[in-house]
């Protein structure tokens, strides 16, 4: 199933550490209870984040 034919989709912002580390508690706990349903992070550091067909890093240029 391609990610436009899922129909429930998770979003957040992940700007600082703090963020970023909640946003990874939040993927596992989406990856656990979904199916791999689509998850997309904005945040200032997406290499911290291990891209998966689920979860989705995008850089965001806020400080």
């Amino acid at each position: 199933m391609s990610l436009i034919d899922r129909k429930i989709r998770f979003v957040t912002l992940a700007v600082g550490k703090k963020y970023r580390d909640h946003a990874l508690t939040l993927a596992e706990d989406i990856r656990t209870i979904t199916d791999n349903s689509p998850f997309v992070v904005l945040t200032d550091r997406p290499e911290v984040f291990a891209k998966s067909d689920s979860l989705i890093p995008l850089p965001s240029s806020l400080r």
